[in-house]
Protein backbone atom coordinates (compact mmCIF):
# COMPACT_ATOMS: atom_id res chain seq x y z
CA UNK A 1 0.00 0.00 0.00
CA UNK A 2 1.41 3.36 -1.45
CA UNK A 3 0.21 6.78 -0.14
CA UNK A 4 -0.08 9.36 -2.58
CA UNK A 5 0.32 12.66 -2.14
CA UNK A 6 3.32 15.29 -1.12
CA UNK A 7 5.57 14.06 1.90
CA UNK A 8 5.92 16.47 4.85
CA UNK A 9 9.01 18.68 4.83
CA UNK A 10 9.79 17.63 1.03
CA UNK A 11 10.04 21.68 0.04
CA UNK A 12 12.55 21.84 2.43
CA UNK A 13 14.34 19.06 1.53
CA UNK A 14 14.69 20.21 -2.00
CA UNK A 15 15.27 23.89 -1.39
CA UNK A 16 18.32 22.87 0.83
CA UNK A 17 19.47 21.06 -2.39
CA UNK A 18 19.39 24.18 -4.52
CA UNK A 19 20.56 26.05 -1.56
CA UNK A 20 23.72 26.49 -3.11
CA UNK A 21 22.41 28.21 -6.46
CA UNK A 22 20.31 30.47 -4.39
CA UNK A 23 22.93 31.50 -2.40
CA UNK A 24 24.94 33.14 -5.62
CA UNK A 25 21.61 34.18 -7.10
CA UNK A 26 21.20 36.48 -3.38
CA UNK A 27 24.94 37.43 -3.51
CA UNK A 28 24.59 38.48 -7.16
CA UNK A 29 21.64 40.58 -6.46
CA UNK A 30 18.85 38.90 -7.80
CA UNK A 31 15.38 39.54 -5.89
CA UNK A 32 14.02 37.02 -4.56
CA UNK A 33 10.86 37.04 -6.22
CA UNK A 34 12.76 36.14 -9.86
CA UNK A 35 14.86 33.56 -8.08
CA UNK A 36 11.45 31.68 -6.49
CA UNK A 37 10.04 31.84 -9.86
CA UNK A 38 12.88 30.59 -11.70
CA UNK A 39 12.89 27.78 -9.60
CA UNK A 40 9.35 27.27 -8.06
CA UNK A 41 8.11 24.70 -10.10
CA UNK A 42 10.59 22.48 -8.63
CA UNK A 43 10.71 23.94 -5.12
CA UNK A 44 6.75 23.02 -4.52
CA UNK A 45 6.38 25.60 -1.82
CA UNK A 46 4.86 28.71 -1.46
CA UNK A 47 7.09 32.20 -2.24
CA UNK A 48 6.02 32.78 1.72
CA UNK A 49 7.53 29.63 2.65
CA UNK A 50 10.31 30.29 0.29
CA UNK A 51 11.59 33.86 1.95
CA UNK A 52 11.48 32.23 5.38
CA UNK A 53 14.00 29.20 4.04
CA UNK A 54 16.27 32.28 2.61
CA UNK A 55 15.38 34.09 6.12
CA UNK A 56 16.61 30.84 8.54
CA UNK A 57 19.25 28.87 6.49
CA UNK A 58 21.13 31.20 3.76
CA UNK A 59 21.11 34.69 5.16
CA UNK A 60 20.71 34.04 9.23
CA UNK A 61 20.36 37.93 10.63
CA UNK A 62 23.04 38.24 13.56
CA UNK A 63 22.91 40.56 15.75
CA UNK A 64 25.17 43.27 15.88
CA UNK A 65 28.79 42.87 17.70
CA UNK A 66 28.58 45.88 20.31
CA UNK A 67 32.18 46.46 21.46
CA UNK A 68 31.97 46.53 25.43
CA UNK A 69 32.37 49.63 26.97
CA UNK A 70 34.37 49.18 30.44
CA UNK A 71 33.39 51.53 33.17
CA UNK A 72 36.03 53.57 34.83
CA UNK A 73 36.89 51.54 38.71
CA UNK A 74 38.53 54.12 39.79
CA UNK A 75 35.85 56.51 40.17
CA UNK A 76 33.56 56.39 43.22
CA UNK A 77 30.00 55.29 42.32
CA UNK A 78 27.81 58.13 43.39
CA UNK A 79 25.54 57.04 46.58
CA UNK A 80 21.59 57.06 45.95
CA UNK A 81 19.65 59.31 47.82
CA UNK A 82 16.63 58.23 49.64
CA UNK A 83 13.52 60.06 48.77
CA UNK A 84 11.59 62.11 51.32
CA UNK A 85 8.58 60.36 52.65
CA UNK A 86 5.74 62.36 53.35
CA UNK A 87 5.24 63.93 56.62
CA UNK A 88 1.18 65.25 57.51
CA UNK A 89 1.44 67.80 60.08
CA UNK A 90 -1.14 67.86 61.81
CA UNK A 91 -1.14 71.34 63.18
CA UNK A 92 -0.18 73.43 59.75
CA UNK A 93 1.52 76.56 59.63
CA UNK A 94 -0.45 79.81 59.03
CA UNK A 95 1.77 81.69 56.79
CA UNK A 96 2.31 78.50 54.20
CA UNK A 97 -1.32 78.58 53.80
CA UNK A 98 -2.56 79.84 50.79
Amino acid sequence: MTKTGTKRGLGRVTFLAKQGLISEAIEAGWPLTLIYEKHAEKLNISYSQFSRYVARYITQVKPPAYDKIEKPTDLASPVPTKASRFAFNATPDKDELI
